[in-house]
């Protein structure tokens, strides 16, 4: 049998470069190899990338009998004693299998150890080379027409564009040379790159000192990579009858440069990033050439001229405005796209740093609102810097507001009060109009963190007050929305919903949506608290809230709204209703987020599902919806909830007849109410309590509790109406007749 041989992955690539340099056929001549081998090695290069080249080793039907902690103690033996033979080997450590297996082993132990690490091989770089006919120009009141060259590096996807009066090879190699000499500097190009097109007779011109180390036109190759479809590509320049003027062409091709094919998503990802080379006039270029000793010399000085930098600026600011009307269209993967790339080509551009502050707060602002906080931070914490170095005030104090909001979001209350604080300072010393709204709303939020409510009212009316003396009615809404917001804390509902029901005026008089949803929003809450509107009227909210949650692209609104529905029909004893929008209000937020940015809400959702399973009497189901809420309270330190869900889990326990544990949570639930003065959850433990020990037949005990018990859901009765004391009252005074009655 004719043995197979063995081909390193350098040989194998070095034939699949070959071969996409030329073809199949032409690569198996030179290399001597069939042509089935090259076609399989480059679909398994395809497929898998370098790793399908590596030879796959058969299994070893012996593999049992030799561990490789042990084949390693072996290897580390045989180099300390190198004449020790495989037969005095096997006797030394008593092996029981093949001399032929432990050879095998330890060839295989020296290969791995010796073998070069396949990681540092990269593809083939190449470059395909395409041009399109553009339009006209006027040009010193001549009218050309235009060409333009595209250059696509394979690996990176970036795309290179120059323009030209002349579609000829010259013209076309000069700008070849100016982007390969360019990406050679700036350290982006391999030793092994190739130039791929399909233009005819595309030669290296001899004059020039270059780089270049071969043109391959691919016209009738088959094998080659390149995208057949590229010359009929469509440009991103607006081509209509009008001429374009010099420096409309060249802003249109900084346009195409800067939003080309390149993504970013809304988790902060990046696919890729353009690297801006200026575009060049190939004719103007040439015009100059006497001028230049050696490329590469200027090449290595080359940069942006500054007629061309105050143009890209330009640009930039038009590109800007693409993302400010995506965002309104609430576009938000296009807006962050588009920020993004023009944050990448302010990163090498001069005087670029006012841009650069005032695109990097609309994309932070725009991640707090879809609620991905970690690149939000991260944003907003190198606009700090930037920032404070050049004395950007206004961008500073939203840098500063923005943070606050995360980490009041996040119940980070002495962070919040900080960046509220720094954002007040910037925004005092800011001229700007809008200034004083910045610092107002700071000032608001920083007493809301300090649960200063009143203090905040005080601020909130000066808010008010500015905006009716302008006629601003944007911050006019505004500051009633905030008024609302202090109201309701207070829980002052009726003035609550005045001011929220003027911003929702307000909001659909300038055509705000965001404002809409989240006065409907606080409205929602005010009504299922109070209980003041009928039902009819919050199914409407709800379905007016549900339509903007989608609109907006905002799954925070439609979460809200399930749970405070869930919350109206679980008072109203509709538990089938409460719990499905409930279980809609988790699943409407991944549950990452809710435990990082919403753990409260989280929380309350979670428990009103147990209660609603404590109802229903299924009990097991109760509990695993009460523990994950303990757990998360004990892991964010929410103490006032953790004291409900310690009594709710005690009443599932005790109604699965798990007396025991159900007592160890009632005392801890007494215990924490009375550090936290819930009266309510003290008087029900004991009343609990009280049965528990009927059952077990501690009468004493249970008199003891029940008497307790009685005594503090009296005294709550004078201070609250509440309908559910009352019924509590009447259970245990039933209670306690029936002791008297059995001591009698």
């Amino acid at each position: 049998m004719k043995k197979q041989r063995s081909y390193s992955v350098d040989f194998k690539n070095e034939v699949i470069g070959y071969a996409q340099l030329h073809n199949i056929i032409t690569a198996a001549e030179h290399y001597k190899l069939g042509r089935n081998t090259v076609a399989n090695w480059i679909k398994r290069y395809k497929n898998q990338g370098l790793e399908g080249l590596v030879r796959k080793k058969k299994q070893d039907n012996q593999k049992k009998k030799l561990d490789e902690k042990l084949v390693n103690i072996i290897w580390e033996f045989k180099q300390d004693n190198p004449k020790k033979s495989l037969k005095n080997i096997k006797k030394e450590f008593n092996l029981d299998c093949s001399l032929a297996l432990i050879s095998r082993k330890l060839k295989r132990i020296r290969y791995e150890k010796n073998k070069r690490d396949i990681s540092k091989f990269n593809p083939v770089q190449s470059f395909s080379v395409y041009i399109n006919v553009l339009s006209k120009v006027n040009i010193e009141g001549q009218i050309h027409s235009v060409y333009q060259i595209n250059i696509e590096d394979n690996i990176s996807h970036n795309k290179f564009i120059g323009y030209s009066l002349e579609k000829n090879s010259m013209n076309i190699s000069i700008f070849i040379d100016y982007v390969l000499s360019s990406l050679k500097n700036k350290g982006l190009i391999n030793s092994n790159y190739a130039i791929q097109s399909n233009i005819p007779n595309l030669k290296r011109n001899e004059i020039y000192d270059t780089n270049i180390k071969r043109f391959v036109t691919s016209k009738h190759d088959t094998n080659l990579t390149i995208n057949k479809d590229l010359n009929t590509s469509k440009s991103n320049i607006e081509i209509g009858s009008d001429l374009f003027s010099h420096k409309h062409l060249i802003k249109s091709i900084y346009k195409e440069l800067v939003l080309g094919n390149n993504k970013v998503d809304s988790a902060g990802g990046i696919y890729a990033e353009n690297i801006i080379i200026p575009p060049i006039f190939v004719d103007n270029f040439i015009q100059d050439i006497d001028k230049i000793v050696r490329f590469t010399d200027f090449w290595q000085t080359v940069s942006i001229p500054s007629n061309q930098n105050k143009l890209l600026l330009e640009t930039l600011e038009e590109i800007e405005a693409y993302g400010d009307r995506a965002q309104i269209n609430f576009d938000f993967e296009n807006a962050i796209n588009i920020y993004h790339k023009i944050l990448v080509t302010c990163n090498n551009l001069n005087d670029s740093d006012e841009l650069r502050t005032k695109v990097n707060i609309k994309q932070a602002d725009l991640y707090y609102y879809i609620e991905n906080y970690d690149v939000a931070e991260k944003l907003l914490t190198e606009n700090i810097k930037l920032s404070s170095k050049r004395s950007y005030l206004m961008e500073l104090g939203d840098s500063f507001h923005i943070m606050g909001m995360i980490k009041l979001s996040e119940s980070d209350m002495i962070s919040a009060v900080l960046f509220f604080n720094y954002a007040m300072k910037a925004y005092s010393k800011s001229k700007a109009v809008k200034g004083i709204y910045k610092l107002y709303s700071s000032e608001i939020y920083k007493h809301i963190a300090l649960t200063e409510f009143n203090s905040g009212l005080v601020v909130a009316d000066n808010y008010i007050l500015k905006a009716k003396s302008e006629g601003n009615d944007r911050e006019l809404a505004l500051g009633y929305g905030l008024k609302s917001i202090l109201f309701y804390y207070l829980n002052k509902y009726e003035e609550s919903e005045k001011a929220s029901l003027i911003v929702n005026k307000l909001a659909n008089k300038i055509g705000e949506k965001k404002l809409e949803a989240k006065s409907t929003a606080d409205l929602l809450n005010i009504y299922t608290f109070a209980m003041k509107k009928n039902p009819r009227t919050i199914k409407l909210l709800i379905t007016r809230l549900e339509e903007l949650s989608v609109e907006l692209k905002k799954p925070r609104y439609l979460s809200d709204s399930c749970r405070i529905l869930g919350m109206y029909y679980y008072k109203n004893s509709k538990y089938e209703l409460s719990n499905e929008y409930f279980s809609k209000s988790i699943t409407s937020i991944p549950v990452n987020k809710w435990k990082k940015y919403y753990p409260v809400e989280y929380i309350v959702n979670l428990h009103y599902l147990g209660n609603i399973h404590y109802l229903r009497k299924e009990y097991k189901k109760s509990l695993k919806y009460f523990h994950e809420a303990r757990i998360e309270c004990e892991k964010k330190e929410i103490k006032f909830y953790l004291t409900y869900l310690e009594n709710s889990i005690a009443k599932s326990l005790a109604s699965m007849g798990s007396y025991d544990k159900a007592v160890y949570y009632f005392n801890r639930a007494i215990k924490n109410s009375k550090d936290q003065k819930l009266e309510v959850i003290s008087a029900n433990a004991k009343m609990y309590l009280g049965e528990i020990y009927i059952e077990k037949g501690k009468i004493k005990k249970a008199s003891k509790y029940l008497k307790n018990s009685l005594e503090e859901y009296t005294n709550i009765k004078k201070d609250q109406n509440n309908v559910h004391v009352g019924g509590y009252i009447e259970k245990i005074k039933g209670l306690l007749s029936q002791f008297e009655m059995i001591q009698k």
